[in-house]
């Protein structure tokens, strides 16, 4: 797995850590993927929903290099 994130260093891709691949422990067996990549700040956590009417897809992504840009504030939600 590679991540390119574009608000950090040169923009070359790297590999990532490999934290957790497979069914989840819910009655559903969700499969999920959850990898991060310290050096460039960035990790992801992939939960597919496949049992839902539709199925779904869950995504978080997470930067270490984000910034709020001047005058502006973080939505939370």
């Amino acid at each position: 797995m590679t991540f390119v994130d574009p608000g950090c260093r040169d923009n070359r891709p790297t590999v990532a850590t490999l934290h957790e691949y497979g069914p989840d422990s819910s009655a559903n067996k969700n499969l999920i993927l959850i990898a991060d990549n310290d050096e460039q700040k960035a990790g992801v956590h992939i939960t597919q929903m496949k049992r839902r009417n539709p199925p779904k897809l869950s995504l978080i992504l997470a930067s270490g290099c984000y910034q709020v840009p001047d005058g502006e504030k973080v939505e939370h939600f």
